[in-house]
């Protein structure tokens, strides 16, 4: 199974109740050496399509996005 540090729940959990008017977007990977899940990179202010354009096409990532509706 797939183990998540207790430093990367907080982040997480930072990222999902900050207050922001930006699109933000932290990006996750899986580490399959370790079998964990860590924190790649974190954006701010960014766009979808650029987002795209920045990650790797042929390695997955976990995106979680926070936006304005």
């Amino acid at each position: 199974s797939l183990q998540i540090s207790d430093t990367l729940l907080q982040r997480m959990k930072k990222f999902r109740f900050a207050k922001t008017e930006s699109t933000t977007a932290l990006v996750l990977r899986i580490n399959r050496k370790d079998q964990t899940l860590e924190e790649e990179d974190f954006y701010d202010d960014v766009q979808m399509e650029d987002l795209v354009e920045e990650l790797p096409d042929n390695q997955p990532r976990y995106i979680i996005m926070s936006f304005k509706v």
